[in-house]
């Protein structure tokens, strides 16, 4: 039985309206079915989105958590980012990884390597195993293909709905800050 985020849109949809329709299955912005594939297969292949209107979905990744032979754990985040902000705070990576769930804090590294960022994302997992990714993330309002008013209604109804979701989310004054 897979286990659900009980603080999830989907969860919190099924709760109050008893709609279970929101549990997928999903797929990355730019991808048109994942046919089985997992999602670090998708990123290494490349064959996943780049057209015109979209870059190929490994260009979404900002970040990786990589566990190496031995159980070394590694977060990998490029050096030059195409914002200005970096995607982490180095303390709160620490204070999460750095616990005896992961090895205490010698097992634990944080590297910020162009080089290195690059050649974990399309090693197909030679490195070690791929624990997380980090990824940009839209919700694909523009992504609509259909042809019925039905249709584009519904896709914009969910959309909408999501988008509130992450909104108040975002502004709980007990919500959790991102690591």
């Amino acid at each position: 039985m897979t286990t659900r985020n009980p603080d999830s849109l989907a969860v919190l949809l099924q709760h109050a309206y008893n709609n279970t329709s929101y549990f997928g299955p999903w797929a990355f912005r730019t991808m048109g079915g994942a046919g089985g594939q997992t999602v670090f297969t998708a990123l290494t292949t490349g064959t996943h989105g780049g057209d015109f209107r979209a870059l190929p979905i490994a260009d979404s990744v900002l970040a990786m958590h990589l566990v190496t032979d031995g159980g070394k754990h590694y977060w990998i985040e490029p050096e030059t980012s195409p914002t200005t902000v970096r995607m982490t705070d180095d303390t709160k990576l620490r204070a999460l990884y750095g616990t005896p769930r992961y090895g205490g804090p010698g097992n634990f590294e944080i590297r910020r390597s162009d080089d290195l960022f690059n050649a974990v994302l399309m090693s197909a997992g030679r490195f070690g195993i791929v624990y997380s990714v980090g990824v940009k993330h839209g919700l694909g309002l523009d992504h609509f293909e259909g042809r019925t008013w039905r249709g584009w209604h519904h896709h914009v109804t969910l959309v909408t709905t999501a988008q509130a979701f992450l909104t108040l989310r975002r502004l709980h004054p007990k919500a959790p800050t991102p690591a």
